[in-house]
Formats: C-alpha cells, structure tokens, sequence
C-alpha cells in the first residue's frame, strides 16, 4: 500500500533523478558533438553542449537543494575542486589577454568558462549521484558512449569515415578531433567499461561489454 509520505519521498527524489539523467547524457552525448560547419568542428560544439546541459542540470539543483533532505556534507575534495575554480579564475584576471583565457586556446577551448562548467557538473554528481544504481548508471552511459566514439574511430581506420577521407598523420581522431586527447578519453572509458561488465548480472550483458571494452582498446591503439 502506498502511503503519503512514499509519494511526498519519490516527490523529492525526482528532481534528483533528473540531475542524474542530465549528468548520464551529458558523459553519454558530449563525447561524440561535433558540428563540420563550424571551424571548429569539435570543440565548440562540444562547449555549447556542455552550456545547455548545465543550464538544464542548474534548474533540476535548485530544485533538489530547496528541499530539507539534500543537505549534505562537505567533501575534502569539494574543496580542492574550489581551489581549483579559484586559482583559475585569478590566473583569468591576472592575464594579459583575457579573451584567450575566457575561452581557451583555439581548437582545445581549456579556459575560464570551460574550467567552471567541469566544476559545475563535478557539484551535479555530488549531489545526484547518491547511490550504486545512480553510479551505475553513469558508468554505464559514459562506457555507451565512449563504445560509439571508438566505433567511428575503428571506421576512420578501415577508411569508412562518410565525412574525413584522410587521417592527419595516419591516427584516427574520432569524434574527439584529436589523436592524443582520444587515446587519453579511451584510457579512462576502458576501466569503465569494464566496471559497467562488473555490474551486469545477465552474461549476455556482460559479453557485449567485454566486447565494447576490446573495440575501444582496439580503437586506443589506432
């Protein structure tokens, strides 16, 4: 039997589960954004979708944190990840061209804005990722997504790329746009990937994993 205080309990958790599902489609979708009409066909892309996300993650946190339950404790990395923000911001304003250090340098996009919005969402996990089945499902989503990133990199190799006929230097890039800062991305999904196995309890589930995890080593290695 469902009781009032069950419902005003999954009334509060809703919003949660909505900063959950924003983060789980941010590190399922960012990865793989670009746009070939832009000169900066990667990056940018890549920036405004970390923008609107955040704008949709922001709405869902005022939410959570107006109700009395979301109070939570602080972290000693919480505050390493505000030193961070902060050296950050007194580096942008002790600069000798702040437009460069807004945004970044061209076709990598590491400034200010870009250092503060993986502060933004690094407070969005905090607060939303509050159980197993929360991490599991960003876990599950980053290894998806970075499971389509190696993909197009192993057709970049087999010369299937519909949009790039040549490889600069011969090294697939992805939709990443860089062969360093893919080969970084894939190292971290990898583990991931493997983890998401860990969780699965059909071994169907756990095959197509293994599998997803040998397409992005593969990928790794291009």
């Amino acid at each position: 039997m469902i009781t009032d205080s069950d419902v005003a309990k999954n009334a509060d958790a809703e919003p949660a589960r909505v900063l959950a599902g924003c983060l789980a489609a941010v590190v399922a979708v960012t990865p793989a954004v670009f746009w070939v009409e832009v000169e900066e066909s990667f990056a940018i892309p890549k920036l405004v979708a970390l923008v609107a996300a955040a704008a949709v993650c922001a709405v869902a946190l005022v939410v959570v944190l107006t109700q009395p339950r979301s109070r939570g404790r602080l972290h000693p990395i919480d505050a390493i990840v505000g030193v961070l923000a902060l050296l950050v911001a007194i580096s942008f304003l002790e600069s000798i061209d702040r437009d460069l250090s807004l945004w970044g340098e061209r076709l990598q996009r590491q400034g200010l804005v870009p250092t503060l919005l993986y502060v933004a969402f690094y407070g969005f996990a905090r607060i939303a990722i509050t159980d197993w089945q929360r991490l599991g499902l960003i876990v599950r989503s980053a290894a998806a997504g970075a499971t389509f990133v190696a993909g197009y990199a192993v057709m970049q190799r087999l010369g299937l790329d519909p949009i790039w006929t040549t490889l600069p230097q011969g090294r697939v890039f992805s939709t990443i746009g860089q062969p360093n800062a893919l080969g970084a991305y894939l190292a971290m999904t990898i583990p991931l990937t493997i983890a998401a196995s860990v969780l699965e309890r059909l071994p169907l589930h756990r095959r197509l994993w293994w599998v997803a995890a040998a397409v992005q080593l593969a990928a790794a290695f291009f």
